[in-house]
């Protein structure tokens, strides 16, 4: 079996086992979004979604990314209890210190903060720390298996506990953010006894160079997640400022969607991440790991494909008349949020080769190019500003990622993918603004058609570790 084939196996391998809980309690929560927007209103609604983005804009800040740290330097040391527990030991006495510094500001402020919710949020980003600091052990021992059971734990919890909370007890907002608190200490919890990862845990005081060698790798993460934050979420931010909170419901509806894609491709980029960590070093990196994302690539260009040509048959059973305006906005979040995936996929390089710094700089560039389109254009074209800003910002910083992982690691792009995506996208848009359900279904079929002869060998790659899998469980 040849290098590219073994590795692409192995991708295939754990991209199934992790992803078997999440895409089934995505799909789940997914198919909920009729309750969600028949009790919710888009105020309320608005309002659990920032709670949600704020909590995704403080945790990088409030973890220092350590948990990313964990995942990086376990693999390195896999296999040896005492490195493990030392690596382990050190990361996790730093971030409690960072964790408290941050708790202490918080708290002290808090007082000044109008909103009703804001204990909610300060809880969110606690069991949000601790559940990330499980899951990424997990990831840097190789237990994929209890990482993708530890998520659909955490996503399960919430899906029911919403259900719970907003049908049974009517709580409203409130409900679902108490479900986001309890759902991440669940999962986390889980990992916690599963991996056993309470033997690598003690407070000690880190070395000097421990300190530096970890810091120096997740620092530069934080403005790099930051930048993520204000090129996915800065929208929501300026259309609350601009448009009001009833639009943000809007938005976040509509984002709901592409959001679907991303779940996919971070379940797989997960495992993506591992492989280029674990065979970095290995002969004829380039034309293996070419070979590798040239396939990967394809298949991605295929799935978002998908997703906006079954958009036309799903929008209107799954979403409430007063969410239609978030129809037309689906297309251009997915053009940008695939762009993110295939950021991602270059982003990957440089977590292998521990060169964090480079990721955060393009990061912040780019994060400035949406916040501004976001404020010039949204006065003028509303709702469109958002997604089109989000959209091109990604798409420079794509452009320069690929560029670079070419120039740094001999990483070659294949001209007759991007061609079929510019092709394919036009023609895919074209159908899904008619809203005529009989073009619609020919383009969906066309796709499917596409989906499956270009990439035959991947598919059946996937099914057969899908097979695999569920055969030696039963």
């Amino acid at each position: 079996m040849s290098s590219t084939a073994k590795q692409g196996k192995e991708l295939a391998k754990n991209t199934v086992i992790i992803s078997i809980g999440k895409i089934c309690t995505q799909a789940v929560g997914f198919l909920l979004l009729p309750l969600y927007t028949g009790i919710l209103s888009t105020g309320d609604y608005g309002a659990v979604d920032l709670i949600i983005t704020y909590t995704s804009l403080l945790i990088p800040i409030f973890t220092m990314q350590l948990e990313q740290a964990v995942f990086r330097f376990v693999i390195d040391v896999r296999g040896n209890d005492n490195e493990i527990k030392k690596v382990v030991s050190a990361i996790f006495t730093i971030g409690i210190t960072f964790l408290l510094a941050f708790t202490v500001v918080y708290m002290a402020v808090a007082p000044f903060i109008p909103s009703r919710y804001k204990y909610f949020l300060i809880g969110n980003l606690l069991t949000t720390a601790y559940s990330l600091f499980m899951l990424q052990i997990a990831r840097g021992l190789g237990k994929n298996g209890v990482y993708a059971l530890g998520s659909f734990l955490n996503a399960a919890s919430i899906v029911v506990l919403n259900i719970v909370f907003l049908v049974c007890f009517n709580m409203g907002a409130e409900g679902m953010m108490w479900s986001q608190i309890i759902a991440s200490t669940v999962g986390g919890t889980y990992v916690l006894f599963a991996t056993k990862a309470y033997r690598y845990i003690r407070l000690r005081k880190p070395s000097k160079q421990e300190a530096k060698t970890y810091l120096k790798y997740s620092a530069p993460l934080v403005p790099n997640q930051v930048s993520w934050w204000v090129l996915s979420a800065s929208d929501r931010t300026v259309i609350l400022w601009l448009m009001g909170v009833a639009y943000n419901g809007i938005y976040s509806i509509a984002g709901k969607f592409s959001n679907m894609y991303s779940v996919m491709y971070n379940i797989f980029n997960l495992s993506w991440t591992e492989l280029l960590s674990v065979h970095f070093n290995d002969e004829n990196r380039g034309k293996i790991f070419s070979e590798l994302q040239d396939a990967v690539v394809k298949l991605l260009v295929c799935v978002y494909l998908l997703f906006i040509s079954v958009m036309p048959f799903v929008f209107s059973i799954m979403i409430n008349k007063k969410y239609d305006e978030a129809y037309y906005q689906i297309p251009v979040l997915m053009i940008g949020v695939f762009f993110s995936a295939m950021i991602g996929v270059m982003s990957a390089y440089y977590i292998a080769d521990k060169k964090t710094t480079v990721i955060a700089a393009t990061t912040m560039i780019c994060a400035a190019i949406n916040l501004v389109l976001d404020v010039i254009l949204m006065p003028f074209i509303g709702l469109y500003a958002a997604s089109i800003a989000s959209a091109v910002a990604y798409f420079i910083m794509c452009v320069i990622r690929f560029i670079d992982v070419h120039k740094k690691y001999g990483i070659n792009h294949s001209i007759k993918t991007i061609i079929l995506f510019i092709v394919s996208s036009v023609v895919v848009f074209s159908c899904y603004y008619t809203r005529n359900m009989i073009v619609c279904a020919i383009c969906l079929a066309g796709v499917a058609i596409m989906t499956f002869l270009l990439n035959r060998k991947i598919l059946s790659s996937i099914l057969k570790s899908a097979k695999k899998r569920f055969l030696n469980k039963a």
